[in-house]
């Protein structure tokens, strides 16, 4: 799995090529996807129009 992480922190050095389809092992893509203790998980897909 890849995904796009907008978030570059240029302060840090971060530039647009460290956030650009970043692989991701599935196992971590769940972690970072949980919003609370109860496991309630976020996402947003998107497509061309």
């Amino acid at each position: 799995m890849v995904i796009e992480d907008p978030w570059a922190n240029g302060a840090v050095g971060d530039t647009w090529v460290d956030t650009h389809l970043l692989p991701v092992p599935e196992a971590s893509l769940d972690t970072m996807a949980t919003l609370s203790p109860d496991r309630f998980r976020g996402a947003v897909t998107m497509r061309p129009a």
